[in-house]
């Protein structure tokens, strides 16, 4: 019956010790797929330069709005994260939200001294974004999100 026991025990650990090889394996598998694929790297390119981006949003945030910029900052945030790219294509009237502060473009944006750049130049939509701030008694009314 000892033997049979000690047997048996031996079975068990050959299976864990195969199961473990077998685990180890495919995740080694998976790996180097992955980083033949370049998802890996692809991946963290992406998030680096997606940081970098933002931060340099944020510092012409700050540059164009002082004492300001924290709220600034929130407002932007919210309304594109930060992308100078962002779009929202729903129209609103004859015109749609665009850039860092999704301003109206045309009809507000054609109202800022901007109006001769692109509102997806970071720093012209910055720009016309405290233009309009300002106009309105560094008010915050024209945008749906909020300080």
């Amino acid at each position: 019956m000892k033997e049979h026991t000690i047997q048996t025990s031996k079975q068990a650990k050959n299976v864990k010790s195969l199961l473990l090889k077998l685990g180890m394996a495919t995740l080694f598998g998976v790996m180097m797929m992955t980083a033949m694929l370049g998802l890996g790297a692809r991946t963290a390119s992406a998030k680096v330069h997606t940081a970098n981006a933002n931060a340099d949003v944020v510092s012409m945030i700050r540059q164009v709005f002082g004492s300001h910029a924290d709220q600034a900052i929130n407002i932007a945030r919210c309304e594109s994260h930060f992308n100078p790219n962002a779009t929202n294509t729903q129209p609103i009237g004859n015109s749609h939200a665009a850039g860092v502060f999704q301003i109206l473009y045309p009809s507000t944006w054609n109202g800022t001294p901007m109006a001769g750049s692109s509102p997806y130049d970071a720093y012209a939509n910055i720009k016309a974004a405290y233009h309009i701030f300002q106009r309105d008694g560094y008010s915050w009314y024209e945008w749906q999100c909020q300080p």
